[in-house]
């Protein structure tokens, strides 16, 4: 590969362990809300007969799963504009932030319309957690690095398809189709808590896109397009 470092001098300075602690964090909060988000559209599948037998409105049945994914791709290349104009660490948090408290109205949903339209929230709320998500990962690790990463990624979404809906049968037999939407709020809570502590540890500029990375503690690493800098 002819753009690839030639000599010792030019390649990039390892993270300090500081840095790769604050990685690991937004790696764990990146793999819980894909998996959220990923999870939504499975454990909703096997619990939406009982949700429709308790609410009516069959006809509705399926604007309950349309709903939450056209708003999802609509929102999507909407998210990665405003992350461009105001950095992802806002937009993330706006989206997932909408994508719970849309969950929340779900869950006290009193007929299948006003489901419908919260399911249409959350769907757009939806659209800002994977791509963002993704974005985050190629800002704050090296291009060797991102491949191994992004296939965990990647797995993220196979589990969520084999305990989504186990999951939502489960709650929808033994508890309530409430937990079904509800189960979110514990997983973006967590997601939050990891991104403010791996926030703390991180000095991020003012303005989104800037090439300068400043991590608390010695052995700061300076590496433009793939700065932790840049997931503000």
């Amino acid at each position: 590969m002819l753009d690839q470092p030639t000599s010792r001098d030019q390649l990039p300075e390892a993270p300090s362990i500081e840095a790769k602690s604050a990685r690991r964090l937004v790696l764990a909060a990146v793999m819980m809300a894909t998996f959220m988000a990923a999870m939504e559209s499975s454990i909703v599948a096997t619990a939406m007969p009982t949700i429709v037998a308790e609410l009516g409105g069959f006809h509705l049945f399926s604007w309950a799963f349309a709903a939450y994914l056209l708003p999802q791709a609509v929102t999507i290349p909407i998210y990665g504009r405003l992350a461009d104009l105001y950095g992802r660490k806002r937009v993330f948090f706006a989206g997932a932030g909408l994508f719970l408290f849309a969950s929340t109205l779900c869950g006290l949903a009193w007929g299948m319309l006003p489901l419908v339209l919260f399911r249409a929230l959350q769907g757009a709320g939806a659209g800002a957690i994977q791509p963002i998500a993704i974005t985050i990962i190629g800002d704050i690790y090296q291009p060797t690095e991102r491949a191994r990463v992004q296939g965990y990624i990647s797995g993220v979404f196979g589990v969520a398809a084999i305990i989504g809906p186990m999951l939502g049968a489960f709650l929808v037999e033994h508890v309530t189709w409430s937990l079904v939407f509800w189960i979110n709020l514990p997983i973006g809570a967590v997601t939050f808590l990891m991104f403010g502590l791996a926030a703390l540890r991180l000095h991020l500029p003012s303005r989104p896109g800037s090439s300068e990375t400043k991590l608390s503690g010695r052995g700061a690493s300076r590496d433009g397009s793939m700065s932790p800098s840049q997931a503000s």
